[in-house]
């Protein structure tokens, strides 16, 4: 995927993710029942770390070919353990 291709992703992801949250926040804002306006806020709390989570892993593709596309070498992260003292 080319850099423009992913950008537009990027740009397209998260309009439809601000929409989703928007709309959400709309239907909370009408609860009442403080039991279940709780309840909503805890499953909102979710929604936003998924779609944070997806964001961010997606950013983080768009990043790297960034790097890549300016000749930095990217490969895979590395493993290795720490030494005991």
């Amino acid at each position: 995927m080319n850099l423009a291709a992913l950008r537009a992703e990027l740009e397209a992801d998260r309009a439809w993710r601000e929409e989703e949250i928007r709309v959400f926040q709309n239907r909370g804002s009408v609860i009442e029942d403080a039991e279940e306006l709780n309840r909503y806020r805890r499953a909102l709390v979710l929604l936003l770390y998924a779609h944070y989570e997806d964001f961010v892993s997606l950013h983080l593709r768009y990043m790297q070919q960034q790097l890549i596309g300016q000749g930095f070498p990217v490969g895979k992260p590395r493993t290795q353990s720490l030494p005991h003292p």
